[in-house]
């Protein structure tokens, strides 16, 4: 099983998705802050500029995603792609309690991608 680590500090959870110029809620926003799928591209070897103001992993016009996460970490489930939808609803949920998101992306991860995550650090004000 690969190992997926989340700094709640670098950790972009609760915002809804915005197609405004700021980026708030994409793989990774203006802020250089990551939603729960930017920590995979992270650990599946994609760059933070190449995932900057992306909403969702398909919406990478090079296709890199795609490449790294199923050509190198050999994950592959069929319907991965319907699941990335799933994760970055749970993750842009407003009304979810921390605990509750983490427990969910924990499950989800551990389930459909192979990925177990681990939490570390503090989440900031």
């Amino acid at each position: 099983m690969n190992k997926l680590i989340i700094d709640r500090a670098n950790w972009n959870s609760g915002q809804r998705y915005s197609a405004d110029s700021s980026c708030r809620s994409t793989l990774v926003n203006k802020t250089h802050k990551m939603c729960c799928l930017g920590f995979l591209g992270r650990a599946c070897g994609l760059e933070q500029d190449q995932m900057l103001c992306i909403a969702l992993p398909w919406n990478d016009d090079k296709n890199l995603w795609t490449k790294k996460l199923f050509d190198l970490s050999g994950v592959y489930h069929e319907n991965a792609f319907q699941w990335m939808v799933v994760f970055a609803e749970i993750n842009d949920a407003k009304d979810i309690d921390h605990s509750i998101r983490e427990e969910w992306i924990k499950e989800g991860f551990k389930t459909i991608l192979n990925y177990e995550v681990e939490f570390v650090g503090q989440y900031e004000n």
